[in-house]
């Protein structure tokens, strides 16, 4: 029953970031603060370090937000980004830190998740919501739901 103070985050802060718990023991994880760039936090060092940036941005326009953060069963962690931008964490690659596919369009209008569900199946897909974006990078419904397969 005690609390342990940890290092300070690689960031000025960590306010609405997604994180993800990898099987390294290591925590990765997007900054919402400043957009594009990385954190991974190492547990049995006690360090945050910078990741390499993101060429494309998944940070919301309005209010710093960005969706769900999921471990899939191959390492990896996937980002779902508060704008139509996705990104993937792989441990084992150089650089570690990519973007991924964009996010579907719905009817013409592009989507994003701001604080949104998001799930692993059993499949190794990933279940999720999605809303439009409008031109100040706020959020609309209705919302909609998709299933991506990662391949």
């Amino acid at each position: 029953m005690t609390w342990t103070s940890l290092k300070p985050y690689a960031v000025a802060s960590s306010n609405e970031d997604s994180w993800v718990l990898m099987p390294d023991g290591t925590v990765a994880a997007p900054s919402c603060i400043v957009p594009g760039s990385t954190c991974v936090y190492d547990n049995a060092t006690d360090t945050w370090k910078l990741g390499n940036s993101l060429p494309l941005n998944i940070v919301s326009a309005v209010g710093s937000e960005v969706g769900p953060g999921l471990l899939r069963y191959d390492g990896t962690a996937f980002f779902l980004g508060g704008n139509q931008n996705t990104a993937v964490y792989s441990p084992s690659s150089t650089p570690q830190w990519s973007n991924g596919p964009s996010l579907p369009q719905q009817n013409g209008q592009i989507l994003g998740i701001m604080d949104g569900p998001g799930v692993l199946l059993p499949s190794g897909n990933v279940l999720f919501a999605a809303a439009p974006v409008d031109n100040s990078g706020g959020f609309n419904p209705p919302c909609f739901y998709f299933e991506f397969d990662g391949a």
